[in-house]
């Protein structure tokens, strides 16, 4: 099987054996090595090398390496067992810059919020007060906002609804109120002058709630907006990520359990929950402490 055949069973497997936000993510990482042929241990060395030379962190290698490694464990008939220990053996020796391991504190979020504006302080507040990843602040819609809790399934309760996560399954999460008074300040400022401009262009892009005058902020920008803002008030160690993580953390720390965390965070599994919480000997003499009083 040559190498555009095997590609096209691959698009079609994983389709069909993963949700399509997965597989949409492992066609992307397979397409990065740029493969003129079969996957072979010179072409991932070499992409391995290029990526490094470029400042990638250790954990974007080791996901890209991920689909490599899909590839290799779903057909091995198609390379056989000396090659995929070879290709394999050279995916092995990469440091992991763990950037998730980064977490924000209420106390950081709060300033970079305050120190922001008005549109990268309300995608700020969407990560760490609502546990949002930054492609459901990019994808979120006006729509989405309950801030008075009209909407019955919120049983009352203000409320934003997630309809497109990483795992396919909506979501809906308890406002706080920091973000409904970022939500207020943003839609009621910024946002009001570039809708007006992309409206007459795209009434569907308007709908969006994250705008730039030119139609929906990029992914790429949202992050980079973030983490101007996270460098300006003192935090350069700060990313998306570390906002979302570090509501898991102060939930943990605050005694919910790992499914109600779970349920907040929109995770599947405990397992990915558990990467999340990190307790301090501290935190944990505390909790100690409480039971056996």
């Amino acid at each position: 099987m040559t190498w555009d055949e095997l590609y096209k069973k691959i698009e079609k497997d994983l389709f069909s054996s993963m949700s399509e936000n997965t597989a949409k993510g492992y066609l992307a990482d397979i397409k990065m090595f740029e493969f003129s042929d079969k996957p072979c241990r010179a072409a991932v060395e070499r992409k391995r090398k290029e990526w490094q030379d470029k400042g990638l962190s250790g954990k974007t290698i080791q996901r890209r390496f991920a689909a490599v490694r899909w590839v290799l464990d779903m057909y091995p008939r198609e390379f056989g067992l000396d090659d995929i220990l070879d290709i394999k053996s050279a995916m092995k020796h990469v440091d992991i810059n763990n950037k998730e391991m980064v977490y924000a504190t209420k106390e950081q979020a709060d300033k970079v919020i305050s120190m922001a504006d008005e549109r990268t302080a309300l995608c700020v507040a969407m990560m760490f007060y609502e546990g949002m990843r930054r492609d459901e602040v990019y994808n979120n819609r006006l729509q989405d906002w309950d801030i008075k809790g009209e909407d019955t399934l919120n049983g009352g309760v203000p409320a934003i609804i997630i309809p497109r996560t990483k795992n396919d399954e909506p979501r809906r999460v308890p406002l706080a109120q920091q973000t409904i008074d970022c939500f207020l300040r943003y839609v009621n400022g910024d946002r009001v002058r570039n809708a007006r401009l992309i409206e007459n262009v795209s009434p569907k892009t308007a709908t969006y709630t994250i705008l730039s005058t030119y139609g929906r902020l990029r992914r790429e920008s949202i992050q980079r907006d973030v983490k101007k803002a996270s460098i300006a008030a003192g935090f350069p160690q700060l990313h998306c990520h570390s906002y979302r993580h570090g509501l898991a953390t102060l939930l943990a720390k605050s005694g919910r359990d790992s499914i109600y965390i779970a349920t907040m965070m929109g995770h599947k599994n405990l397992n990915t929950t558990r990467r999340y919480i990190h307790l301090s000997p501290a935190d944990l003499k505390k909790g100690t402490e409480d039971v056996l009083k």
